[in-house]
């Protein structure tokens, strides 16, 4: 069925498969998502502990972000 679906799709004309990384760029320069946040999702990614999955899980929703602008920790 994915195999279908993606010879349908590699058909279209312009079509093509998002490179590695893609979408976290473009939601990077269109302001979806800022710098900590991108570096978050790419620890989490790589993440292979527990503890780093958690640290990472906090960085990739902001909350470095969050600290950095109150200068506080958030809550």
């Amino acid at each position: 069925m994915v195999r279908a679906v993606e010879a349908a799709l590699g058909a279209l004309e312009g079509l093509r498969p998002a490179e590695p990384g893609e979408f976290t760029r473009r939601a990077l320069l269109n302001g979806r998502m800022d710098l900590s946040e991108a570096e978050g999702l790419g620890d989490l990614l790589m993440a292979e502990t527990e503890a780093q999955r958690r640290v990472a899980v906090r960085s990739a929703e902001g909350l470095s972000a969050a600290r950095s602008r109150t200068g506080r920790a958030a809550c």
